[in-house]
């Protein structure tokens, strides 16, 4: 267990690459790993809140509610904490890259098939 992959829809035009975090991966997240390629994400399902503790480079944070809509979009340093009571799971990707996707708070997200392992 740890990574399972899957493609997603940025306002159903834009794909992400995405990795299902499960267990210890979902403990551990991105701590002391190398940064995430371009259109790439981390999903964190049943998630509000996510930290830097052990980071070390700076992330996108997109909090998204169950429906898919990103509900806040932060900037994670190492170190710091971040949340969102509203959302449902979160999405880390390399610092940047929501901006560059066009990722606001009101874009939907949906996944476009089920991964595999």
């Amino acid at each position: 267990m740890g990574i399972i992959a899957e493609q997603w829809l940025i306002n159903e035009r834009v794909h992400l690459s995405v990795q299902r975090a499960t267990g210890l991966r979902r403990l551990t997240g991105q701590i002391g790993r190398d940064e995430l390629g371009a259109a790439a994400a981390l999903r964190l399902p049943y998630c509000r809140s996510v930290h830097g503790i052990g980071m070390l480079m700076e992330l996108d944070v997109a909090f998204v509610r169950a429906d898919g809509v990103v509900t806040s979009v932060r900037r994670l340093a190492p170190g710091r904490l971040a949340s969102d009571r509203g959302a449902a799971e979160v999405f880390e990707l390399r610092a940047g890259e929501l901006a560059r996707l066009g990722v606001v708070p009101g874009v939907r997200l949906t996944q476009q098939f089920k991964g595999t392992r």
